[in-house]
């Protein structure tokens, strides 16, 4: 090897040898002494359990019109909300036939979480609520995340 050759490359070998060390030091810290490695810090706070207000779903119902289902002695809103350019909700599958007007879509999106909406899958969250016909009755919310667990119970309060 040339002399111009082997000044070039000791600068970049000892490069390669801090960015190595340094590297190394990152994951030393990060393994516990057993070797596995450490759950991540977080220096945002955990953010409250997704959930939905009884006086937002009691709103639901009240709007829902046609979009209000009946399945055996229960009445059933289902809407999807989506964070994608923008955050919305939607009564039914059709963003534009079932939009919520009023404030209603913000009032749920609010309460969901626009966090949790961002990072279920395809951003997107599809909820149902039920309640036994007739008003006053106690009121059951479930969600699907698109993670692949199905419907999730979603605490009303």
């Amino acid at each position: 090897m040339d002399a111009a050759r082997q000044s070039e490359a000791g600068p970049a070998r000892a490069l390669v040898f801090r960015t190595c060390t340094v590297l190394g030091l990152a994951m030393a810290a990060c393994t516990r002494p057993g070797g596995s490695p450490t759950e991540a810090a977080s220096a945002v706070p955990p953010l409250l359990s997704p959930h939905i207000r009884q006086v937002t779903v009691e709103r639901l119902f009240a709007e829902a019109g046609s979009h209000m289902t009946v399945q055996g002695s229960r009445e059933v809103v289902a809407f999807t909300c989506a964070v994608v350019e923008g955050a919305a909700c939607w009564f039914g599958a059709d963003p534009e036939a079932g939009s919520m007007v009023g404030g209603l879509s913000r009032q749920v999106m609010d309460d969901l979480g626009e966090p949790a909406v961002e990072g279920a899958s395809r951003s997107q969250v599809t909820v149902s609520c039920s309640r036994e016909a007739g008003v006053g009755s106690a009121l059951r919310c479930v969600a699907d995340w698109g993670w692949g667990g199905g419907w999730e119970p979603l605490s009303v309060g």
